[in-house]
Formats: C-alpha cells, sequence, structure tokens
C-alpha cells in the first residue's frame, strides 16, 4: 500500500466515528481529545479537497457508515495526496497528533494445530512459523 493510500485510509477512520456519533453528541462518546482531532482533520479535509473530494465528503457526511462513500473518499484523498507532498506532510502531523485510542481484540479458533497473532500499534512485526 503506498503512503498515499495508508494515510487517506487513516484520515477517513479518523473522521468516520466522529462522523457517526455526531448526531449522538459524538464527544461524550469518544472523548473529547478524539473528537477534537477528528474535527481537526475534517476541517482540513473540507479545505483541501478539490471539488470530486468535496464531494465524497458531502456523500459520507451523509452516510457515514456506508464502506462505499468510505472508499470514495479515501480515493479522492490519496490522489490529491499522491500530487503534493506539502499535503500530505500536512495531513501527517494531523493524524500523528490524533489521541492514540484503546484497542479491543479478540480471537477465536478452532481445530488443530492454529497459529494467530493479534497486533495493534505501528512498527510491528509478527514472525509465525
Amino acid at each position: 500500500m503506498s503512503v498515499e493510500a495508508t494515510m487517506a485510509a487513516s484520515a477517513v477512520a479518523a473522521v468516520v466515528p466522529y462522523l457517526v456519533e455526531a448526531g449522538k453528541e459524538g464527544a461524550k462518546t469518544l472523548g473529547k481529545e478524539a473528537a477534537a482531532g477528528a474535527v481537526r482533520v475534517l476541517g482540513w479535509l473540507r479545505a483541501k479537497l478539490t471539488s470530486g473530494g468535496q464531494e465524497a465528503l458531502a456523500k459520507l457526511e451523509r452516510t457515514p457508515d456506508d464502506a462505499d462513500r468510505q472508499a470514495a473518499l479515501r480515493v479522492a484523498l490519496k490522489d490529491l495526496l499522491a500530487d503534493d507532498q506539502g499535503l500530505r506532510d500536512e495531513l501527517s502531523k494531523l493524524l500523528q497528533a490524533m489521541p492514540k485510542t484503546a484497542i479491543d481484540q479478540s480471537l477465536v479458533q478452532h481445530g488443530d494445530h492454529n497459529r494467530a497473532a493479534q497486533v495493534a500499534g505501528d512498527r510491528n512485526k509478527v514472525n509465525i512459523s
């Protein structure tokens, strides 16, 4: 996955929970720091996206749970970032400033000789042999 695709996915992942919870007093559900970070990323998206990206964002705001709308915004953002190192740098700083959130993981396996790994965070390496 390219740097642009990864950043686009991170940006969309940052704003979707906020958009989903916006009608339900999102700051209480997400936490004030996470909501504030999402608002900063959302504001950046609104300011920087071009017409196609603006349309994708507007549609996502109406139906934030829609995976196709999320994908459309990721594609528009990836294309925008591919053309401008300055925008990549700006978005990278916003994403790095986002608070780290708790991750809940579970795993159920059935059968014999199973192997599994669950990883959260970044720069992780898993070697299952």
